[in-house]
């Protein structure tokens, strides 16, 4: 079954317009942006449209690629109250400490879930879930997928997707295994696996003949391959034997941009 991450993104927003008569506060979104990193660029245009479509005011504050973490840290601190919720868009550039940039938000303020103490807020059971969680979630529980003594298979181990997804599945009591792009033979770890969620950026690093008949697979990858943008997954083999797969472009991408507007909701919701 092929999902479609658009129709169920379109769902999630509507039913946030729905809660428009219990916010008593305008919901607004800071997005940092470092330099001009196109694949940064469309994320962002991607955050901006769902934004205007459920009503949140955004802004984004951009900054040269030379930009030292001091000086990053003095405007971002200086920026801070001007929003009800704050996403750092990654990547930053090498040469800024990068945890420093994002354990400045306070955690009724961190929509991405990836300050120090929000993720530990989420480790102890926050409902706040980082976004790509979020998605995995609604993709879980609209399809009846129950994880619990599954063997699930996160390739990548990133901040945005591989890590909080793992630690999620772990608290759902799936059995998780970690795996990284360079991994030699991964096939040997997929075919054992019931879920597979992969974001590395990999163009069809999983084919069709790495997964075993009736598996769910969640690509959050995105890279470009012969003038397109593809997946992690090689779409085609391995829809053929996937029992759920997400394509891209158009799958878990919306989904998780959809996650965050509702953060961003929630977050406005809890504050004074």
């Amino acid at each position: 079954m092929i999902i479609s991450g658009r129709e169920m993104a379109h769902k999630v927003l509507k039913k946030l317009t729905l809660t428009w008569p219990r916010v008593k506060k305008q919901p607004s979104l800071g997005i940092i942006l470092v330099g001009e990193n196109p694949a940064s660029l469309s994320f962002i245009r991607e955050k901006e449209r769902a934004a205007e479509t459920v009503g949140i005011d955004y802004r984004i504050y951009e900054f040269p690629y030379s930009v030292s973490t001091n000086n990053l840290k003095k405007k971002f601190k200086s920026l801070l109250k001007k929003h009800t919720a704050w996403i750092i868009q990654l990547p930053l550039p090498r040469h800024i400490l990068s945890q420093e940039i994002l354990d400045l938000i306070p955690s009724e303020k961190d929509a991405d879930v990836l300050s120090a103490h929000s993720w530990l807020h989420f480790l102890a059971g926050s409902k706040i879930l980082p976004p790509a969680v979020g998605a995995v979630e609604e993709i879980f529980r609209q399809y009846k997928v129950k994880p619990k003594g599954k063997t699930a298979i996160v390739v990548g181990f990133g901040p945005l997707v591989g890590q909080p997804v793992a630690f999620w599945l772990a608290q759902q009591k799936a059995r998780v295994n970690v795996i990284n792009e360079g991994q030699k033979k991964p096939e040997n770890f997929l075919k054992k696996a019931d879920i597979i969620v992969s974001g590395v950026g990999k163009a069809h690093l999983i084919r069709g003949d790495h997964i075993k008949k009736g598996a769910v697979v969640i690509d959050f990858g995105f890279a470009k391959k012969d003038g397109r943008f593809v997946g992690d997954v090689d779409f085609v083999s391995v829809a053929k034997r996937a029992r759920i797969v997400t394509p891209v472009p158009g799958g878990a991408g919306p989904l998780t941009v959809a996650m965050l507007m509702k953060n961003i909701f929630v977050l406005t919701m809890n504050q004074k």
